[in-house]
């Protein structure tokens, strides 16, 4: 049994060294670590390796520069594909490791060979004024009791609901999934969708992570500008249009089948609605606002379709 750790980074310098440190002292020790950097423009990859080198762990950990910036979905994805590990764990630049994280999490799917994508809950913590809050709803989801939770491939579920520093995942499933995975697709949003077509997506409720919060953070930022919004519907599209080929190629439930292909047209529908301001596809939407994370982004997307120039 072989552990991976896969990161991206990108002008990462500020907090670096303390993720660095609490992967190296993890108490079931990592057998690779691959880093792949996006081109910074700071020092993060003198930082990374020193680190390497000053710790003697250049047999196991390893850098890769990238020559042309690839974008955070393009990057972590070539670091996932170059993981050799039966296990392969994502890590964000910023975050801290709890010490057992490793060990406990791949015990649990060493138990139960029926999951493919293991999350965690996490404790977030605000390092600068202004950093972002994380939103009571999920805040109560994490209950921290250390319960294992299937999450059922469903209108709610298909959703991502847990972040990728939080995830595990079997090299097997990585392979299997991997002819589906289309350019610039988050990676933990692909794993999240990929791994609900197997009946593969479990949540470990224990905070394994202190997950660092700052003016930064990819995640937070909301999209009530049209081409934000175009772009994110665009990619969900596209990536529920992915994983409904998955489904398919995986002969699974039909009517599961049927819901993911659903869900493809409302967000083509959305998409139209904002960039192309096709009115006509709001009273259409009624009849896929179960298709809708939140029911309040279909009064959004109606009220940017009428601002937009």
């Amino acid at each position: 049994m072989k552990t991976s750790v896969v990161m991206a980074t990108y002008n990462g310098e500020k907090f670096l060294l303390e993720q660095l440190d609490s992967l190296k002292n993890q108490t079931l020790k990592i057998d690779e670590v691959i880093i792949c950097d996006d081109g910074s423009k700071d020092n993060t990859v003198e930082i990374i390796e020193k680190y390497i080198k000053d710790n003697n762990l250049l047999d196991s950990w390893k850098i890769i520069v990238n020559e042309k910036n690839l974008g955070y979905g393009n990057n972590f994805h070539k670091a996932m594909t170059l993981a050799t590990g039966d296990y392969i764990f994502f890590s964000d630049q910023d975050d801290i490791w709890l010490s057992q994280k490793i060990e406990e999490m791949v015990d649990i799917m060493e138990k139960n060979p029926k999951i493919q994508l293991l999350c965690t809950d996490y404790e977030p913590f605000a390092c600068e004024e202004g950093a972002p809050g994380v939103p009571n709803n999920i805040m109560e989801k994490m209950t921290n009791d250390s319960s294992l939770e299937f999450i059922e491939l469903n209108k709610k579920n298909i959703y991502i609901a847990s972040l990728g520093c939080d995830m595990c995942i079997r090299k097997s499933f990585r392979d299997k999934a991997e002819p589906f995975w289309i350019e610039g697709w988050a990676h933990d949003d692909y794993v999240w969708k990929m791994s609900q077509v197997l009946d593969g997506c479990f949540v470990y409720h224990k905070a394994l992570i202190k997950r660092r919060l700052h003016s930064s953070n990819v995640s937070m930022h909301k999209m009530h500008k049209k081409d934000i919004r175009v772009k994110f519907l665009k990619e969900l599209a596209d990536a529920n249009a992915s994983m409904l080929k998955f489904a398919k190629h995986e002969k699974i439930n039909p009517q599961k089948i049927k819901f993911i292909a659903r869900t493809v047209k409302a967000n083509r529908l959305r998409k139209e609605l904002v960039e192309k301001r096709k009115l006509l596809n709001a009273i259409s939407l009624l009849g896929y606002l179960d298709c809708y994370q939140y029911k309040k982004a279909y009064l959004t997307e109606i009220a940017i379709s009428l601002n937009a120039v």
